[in-house]
């Protein structure tokens, strides 16, 4: 029973495809026509004029009879200005035009019907099917490269040799007429009692079956309304397609009719950075409203092209899969200035602040921004990827209009999606830092110049025998970090600018130092920066850590200073025994007492003071740590320029 019930089945899908032999009418955009082409036509060629091809799209199996018009069914071409038509070598039908005369002025954009010829002894075929090149063009017209054409005529001119069958019309010698040798003599071709056809049937020249009816070149908004009859060579029978008001046994495609606008919409997909880097492969929706009334890829140059735009008001949206980037600090305090009033944004780069979706930019925002930078979060609610959506206006002509384009976070515009992502930090070791195992550091990190910092975005790979424990900035309001394993991610933004000094500490970081064993370098990763209050990246600033060393367990004082040697601040990391007062002395050369940067009572565990020393002239100097009931400590200072 199965068996019986699957052949029937087969039987209907036989029977539903033959049903459906004409499976749609393409138009081909075939050329756009330039100044040079206007300038060099025999006949009024208007520059932007389009020329369009009409192929009848039919199942393997089918024959093309006729293209017809009866009372029922109007058979119709028509444009707002006129047809072009070539007044030396044109034709009404390209049977009658030689391939050598194809090859003159704007020959090959005549306005013409066709039962599968483009020229004599040639049958026309997309330019995307065609195989053997063009024959090129004697006169150094039709040399344009539109994207919006596809294949240039240049290089494909949509003919392939073959034997076409002449075109037999009945009813139509009135109506072809516009078609006729004189340029811009009409507007209209109409019947409703005629018919161009194929007395013996024509086939398409490639397996796709498709047979080219007309070529028609016009700069107006052309409308058409076809019916075609085709024969099913298996069964014999005969099958018309109507464009409206289909009768008994008639079969109606809505591509037998349509209105064909002139206009053209060309853009590029560009990241909206200081470059307006181009990006391909990216999906463009033309929209009308909420509908989505066209969908095209970018190519490799962020080019894009939607053809045949009627007037009206649109708008473009996107989508892609490239992996997204370019949020950091920076992002985040510029979604806070705006939040409080400090700063503006424009309509794009407000919707890649809202992170979370809300339609409003707050604080919320920012703190996600910065979550999403240390990897805290992984994703934005929002999305990843965020488009200009803006309306724009179609009044006949074609347009440029370029789609721009944000990742989500991203709200400075710093990303550069095909380039590598760089830093504006070096880190850079000064000083030694003498520690054992088990011993809790303080880790000062130091400019190299002076700085106004509003945000710093920073990824770093710690040594591998040190154990994050906590974080110290310049103050610790909207700090974010994330420690795993042996990386640590920070975020930081001000609420107002921040001023530090050449040499004076931008973070510290408090580790654990676990052994003496593995790597005691830290590294910074990339997408590192340090940026003013205005969100822009600084200059490329160094930042100095002291290297770290490892000392054999002692029972009394422990003292680090760096950087050493220094200039204008060094810091102190002292690890003390027990609670008592210690003393910090700084001594010249010479012995002579100087400055006494700390005398005070301290608890035991570990104990960090910076040291002001802009008191102290350039030259040599030793510092003495000294505690009651525990050997002092000495070390040598030396300061080397103010």
């Amino acid at each position: 029973m199965k068996k019986i019930i699957l052949f029937a089945n087969l039987l209907l899908l036989s029977v539903f495809l033959h049903a459906q032999g004409l499976e749609n009418i393409i138009v081909e955009k075939y050329y756009v026509s330039t100044t040079a082409d206007s300038i060099g036509s025999i006949g009024n060629l208007a520059v932007g004029s389009v020329t369009y091809r009409f192929y009848a799209d039919m199942l393997p199996g089918y024959k093309l009879q006729a293209v017809f018009g009866n009372p029922a069914h109007e058979l119709r071409i028509a444009t707002s200005t006129s047809f072009f038509n070539n007044e030396d070598y044109g034709n009404t039908s390209p049977n009658g035009i030689s391939v050598n005369n194809t090859k003159k002025n704007t020959v090959m954009l005549d306005s013409w019907i066709s039962v599968g010829a483009a020229a004599s002894g040639k049958l026309g075929v997309l330019k995307s099917e065609d195989s053997d090149g063009s024959i090129g063009n004697t006169n150094s017209l039709l040399q344009n490269s539109d994207i919006s054409i596809g294949r240039s005529l240049t290089s494909f001119d949509g003919m392939v040799a073959g034997a076409p069958e002449a075109v037999t019309t009945i009813g139509l010698t009135t109506p072809l007429s516009v078609f006729d040798a004189t340029s811009g003599s009409g507007n209209l071709f109409s019947s409703n009692n005629g018919a161009w056809s194929a007395l013996n049937g024509v086939k398409g020249p490639t397996a796709s079956n498709r047979v080219l009816i007309a070529q028609i070149t016009t700069n107006g908004t052309l409308n058409y309304k076809f019916n075609i009859q085709i024969k099913d060579t298996v069964t014999n029978t005969i099958k018309k397609y109507v464009a409206e008001n289909p009768q008994s046994g008639e079969f109606q495609l809505a591509s037998l009719m349509g209105t064909l606008h002139p206009a053209t919409i060309y853009g590029r997909v560009l990241y909206n950075n200081t470059v307006f880097t181009a990006l391909g492969d990216v999906t463009v929706l033309l929209k009308q409203g909420s509908s989505v009334i066209g969908q095209t890829t970018s190519n490799s140059q962020g080019e894009f092209f939607f053809n045949s735009i009627a007037d009206g008001d649109y708008a473009m949206d996107g989508s892609t899969t490239k992996v997204a980037g370019g949020f950091n600090s920076s992002d985040a305090l510029i979604a806070m200035k705006y939040f409080v009033g400090l700063t503006t944004l424009g309509n794009l780069n407000k919707s890649a602040a809202d992170v979370d979706g809300s339609t409003y930019i707050n604080s919320l925002d920012a703190l996600i921004i910065q979550k999403r930078f240390v990897g805290v979060v992984n994703s934005f609610t929002a999305g990843t990827w965020t488009f200009d959506k803006s309306q724009f206006t179609m009044n006949g002509a074609n347009l440029t209009h370029d789609l721009k384009t944000l990742c989500f976070g991203d709200v400075n515009g710093s990303y550069v999606p095909v380039a590598k992502q760089e830093t504006n930090i070096n880190l850079q070791q000064k000083g030694i830092l003498n520690v054992t195992s088990g011993q809790l550091v303080a880790i000062p990190f130091q400019v190299d110049r002076n700085l106004s910092v509003g945000a710093l975005s920073l990824k770093m790979n710690l040594p591998e025998n040190v154990e994050f424990v906590s974080v110290d900035m310049l103050d610790n309001k909207n700090l974010v970090f994330n420690a795993e394993n042996n990386s640590f991610n920070l975020s930081w933004i001000a609420v107002s600018p921040k001023e530090i000094k050449k040499d004076e500490v931008l973070f510290t970081l408090l580790v654990r130092i676990n052994n003496n064993k593995g790597t005691s370098d830290f590294s910074l990763l990339n997408d590192c920066e340090i940026a003013g209050f205005n969100g822009a990246a600084s200059e490329t600033t160094n930042l100095f850590v002291p290297k770290i060393s490892f000392a054999q367990p002692e029972s009394g004082l422990q003292v680090s200073c760096s950087p050493n040697p220094a200039q204008q601040t060094t810091s102190f990391t002292i690890n003390i025994p027990a609670d008592g007062n210690l003393i910090v002395k700084i001594y010249s050369i010479t012995g002579e007492l100087v400055a006494t940067p700390l005398n005070e009572q301290i608890q035991h565990g570990i104990f960090t003071t910076t040291f002001d020393l802009s008191g102290l002239t350039a030259g040599s100097y030793f510092y003495v740590a000294e505690m009651s009931g525990v050997s002092p400590v000495k070390g040598k200072l030396v300061v080397i320029t103010k």
